[in-house]
């Protein structure tokens, strides 16, 4: 209905991230600079926060191919509710690590390391970008925490992005997971709807 109408050629309102119809409100516009310098600043951790329905995800695909063009290669896991095994067998795929990395955690670091090293090295940027955040089991949460310790004496070499609704900044105020919350470079909050 719309596309003949209006002359579009595709549908413009379906519940698909579709960063071509990404509406840069100046909350938007804020959200989308915290999220690019929180990755290409190499930053640690940014966690940027809305309700359901605000745009997050959007954003996040529009940063990410922003930063696609900047060498940067990011995983983007959008369903966390994985087992701690499971996570690390994701971010092996997602990071090309050899086969054999998820084997032990030992193999993991190690591997994941030498890739971040050598990717920086090469000019380029990695980055972990976890949609619907607030799902995470406490133990991906703590195993985040440890991944975002990976660094040089200048430079974080895994910058994460945190990305949920409202109950993800309750989650952090909570004291259990105060060492991650403070592993936080950057934080954005979304409008109120």
């Amino acid at each position: 209905m719309y596309e003949r109408y209006y002359g579009l050629r595709e549908r413009p309102f379906d519940l698909t991230p579709n960063p071509r119809y990404l509406f840069l409100s100046t909350k938007h516009r804020e959200a989308l600079s915290h999220l690019h310098y929180g990755i290409s600043g190499r930053k640690g951790i940014t966690v940027l926060v809305g309700d359901a329905g605000t745009g997050k995800t959007t954003l996040v695909h529009t940063a990410l191919e922003q930063q696609r063009a900047e060498h940067t290669c990011a995983v983007y896991l959008s369903n966390p509710l994985l087992t701690r095994s499971e996570f690390f067998e994701f971010l092996a795929w997602g990071f090309g690590l050899d086969a054999g990395a998820e084997a032990s955690k030992t193999r993991f670091v190690l591997e994941l390391t030498r890739t971040l090293l050598a990717r920086r090295e090469a000019g380029g940027t990695s980055a972990l970008v976890i949609d619907e955040a607030q799902c995470l089991p406490y133990e991906l949460m703590e195993e985040i925490r440890l991944l975002a310790n990976i660094e040089t004496a200048t430079d974080k070499l895994l910058p994460v992005v945190m990305v949920g609704q409202p109950e993800l900044a309750d989650r952090l105020n909570e004291p259990s997971l105060r060492q991650l919350k403070q592993r936080v470079a950057l934080r954005c909050r979304g409008r109120e709807q």
